[in-house]
């Protein structure tokens, strides 16, 4: 068993005097919180230990009480604490507590900020997961209310990143590069006026365009709370499996809003993965290109200590990919891996006026625990390029195996 980081990252100001508020961290977006904590949670169906929650904190104008983030474990605090006292920024770590998860515990982020005058602002915050058996890592979209409230209608959602509906099942697809499962898949629902079933399954894509895959979770009609699929699992391949979800309400009237979705990847080589999805275009900018390893991409940032993640734990990235949807670039442009303010091996580039998914299939990068780590986005010298997702293979031995572009034919099913 490999441990692993689980991240969630963006740009969040925790409000002055907020209370309790919940976050779901599985690779996810900091959108929005909940004052529910059935919104934050989702559930873990593989045992294991929580360890090393970090925090990075870039703006902090509290004058007064600390801002703290808590692990909260089965609907009650956990052992893990972190308190940024009033002003103080960057990366604090809980090194020492951990925390025993049972298969079935709901797992998720306490945030408050207690004082009343200031607020604190996050980039990030992780925590490493050692499954007792396998390798495992939770991913997840949320930070959001997804509000259905049509009849028959399909929506897709990304598997990591922001649980977004979008029309356009490309914008919400990220491409894994790990021989393993997608497993032990759940839907957090927490307001429920539909008088019909809903249902959500898996989509899975390994060349020839996006499928319906094994999971299949059905939200039964004005109920709340987790609905899970166990039994199923879908086979993911190292040579890419693309993955997203896809959500079909039924006849009838009423909203349901669905705060995550979410599912084990799960192997047996020690390798894991680390994800983004925006689930919806978003352009290569011309000033704030650092955007976070992990989670979020909807932000980026000009300065890139404010966005840097920590490694936390010893192990090799590989196969960095990026999922190009729109592009008007008259030159290349390039996904860069960044390791402690630095460019590192892993680079993805982008040919002009090309899209599809782009991946450095040849570079690896040894990080280790104490390691910052981030992605610059670099713009073609003119036109825009537009993406959607990214994605990186994580194991414990080295190697992985030139360059490589899958074309749009692989997106469309026309191979």
């Amino acid at each position: 068993m490999s441990s692993y980081p689980v991240y969630i990252s963006g740009i969040s100001s925790v409000p002055v005097s907020s209370g309790n508020i919940y976050y779901v961290i599985g690779d996810s977006e900091i959108d929005s919180d909940a004052t529910s904590a059935t919104a934050g949670a989702i559930t873990y169906h593989s045992a294991g230990t929580l360890s090393k929650l970090t925090a990075n904190v870039y703006v902090n104008t509290a004058t007064a009480g600390p801002c703290t983030v808590k692990s909260y474990i089965a609907g009650s605090l956990g052992n893990q604490l972190l308190s940024f006292a009033a002003g103080i920024t960057g990366f604090i770590t809980d090194g020492a507590d951990t925390d025993s998860i049972s298969s079935g515990n709901t797992v998720e982020l306490d945030v408050d900020n207690s004082d009343s005058t200031g607020t604190a602002t996050f980039s990030s915050i992780m925590y490493l997961f050692t499954g007792s058996t396998n390798t495992v890592k939770r991913i997840a979209s949320g930070n959001n209310e997804l509000a259905l409230s049509s009849a028959s209608i399909t929506r897709y959602i990304p598997a990591f990143g922001t649980n977004i509906a979008s029309t356009t099942e490309l914008y919400t697809e990220t491409m894994l590069f790990v021989n393993g499962t997608l497993s032990n898949s759940s839907v957090v629902v927490d307001v429920n006026g539909r008088s019909h079933a809903s249902t959500v399954v898996s989509r899975i894509g390994t060349g020839s365009g996006q499928s319906t895959g094994n999971a299949s979770i059905s939200i039964t009609a004005s109920t709340t709370g987790t609905f899970s699929d166990t039994t199923d699992s879908d086979t993911l391949a190292n040579t890419g499996t693309t993955i997203n979800w896809m959500v079909t309400t039924g006849t009838g009237s009423g909203t349901t809003d669905i705060s995550s979705v979410s599912a084990e990847v799960i192997t047996t080589d020690g390798t894991s993965v680390a994800g983004s999805c925006i689930g919806t275009q978003t352009g290569f900018p011309s000033t704030g290109k650092y955007i976070p390893f992990a989670g979020g991409t909807a932000d980026n940032f000009s300065t890139e200590s404010n966005c840097q993640v920590k490694a936390a734990a010893t192990y090799v990235v590989s196969n960095a990919s990026i999922n190009i949807t729109s592009n008007a670039g008259t030159t290349a442009s390039t996904l860069q891996f960044r390791l402690n303010g630095a460019n590192a091996n892993n680079a993805a580039s982008i040919t002009a006026s090309t899209t599809g998914f782009y991946t450095d299939a040849s570079d690896t990068d040894s990080l280790t625990s104490t390691s910052l780590i981030d992605y610059e986005l670099i713009r073609a010298a003119s036109g825009t390029v537009d993406f959607v997702s990214i994605s990186a293979k994580l194991s414990q031995p080295a190697g992985a195996p030139g360059m490589a572009h899958i074309p749009d034919a692989f997106m469309f099913g026309q191979l």
